[in-house]
């Protein structure tokens, strides 16, 4: 496959899974959403690409190491943006640990680590809306038998 043809696919696999995502968030009406994870999913994905593609044509790939890295640094540091103290406690936590879980899927399509893109997507997806529900309709309403 021509790289080109790769690059293009491989964006545009990143912009379903972390679209998803985000659309799982949109639907819940939560700050960051559909545009968010998409945005922070290419732009991890472009700079993974970015950093394998220089290792390469340098014959250097344990140069791009240092690079997904910082990568996963800055998606943190965006993140810790997110959380702040308010009346009702501390917010945003789960948005900002969910764009940094949607970085780890960017890295993997920017490494070709698909299967492992697709298997996160989903292990999040779940988390997001299975366990989430369970928090909100067992765990905070004490239904539980403990």
């Amino acid at each position: 496959m021509e790289t080109e043809t790769r690059i293009i696919l491989q964006l545009l696999l990143a912009l379903i899974l972390c679209g998803s995502i985000g659309l799982e968030r949109e639907l819940k009406k939560k700050g960051a959403g559909l545009q968010t994870y998409s945005l922070v999913g290419l732009a991890v994905t472009a700079f993974t690409i970015l950093a394998m593609e220089v290792g390469t044509a340098f014959s250097n790939l344990s140069a791009a190491l240092p690079v997904v890295g910082t990568i996963i640094t800055c998606v943190a540091i965006l993140c810790a943006g997110v959380i702040f103290r308010s009346e009702k406690g501390v917010e945003g936590i789960t948005t900002a640990v969910g764009l940094w879980a949607v970085s780890s899927i960017g890295i993997s399509v920017g490494l070709q680590q698909y299967f492992l893109a697709t298997v996160i997507t989903l292990f999040i997806l779940f988390i997001l809306v299975t366990l989430g529900l369970l928090e909100k309709d067992v765990i905070s309403k004490k239904r539980w038998p403990l």
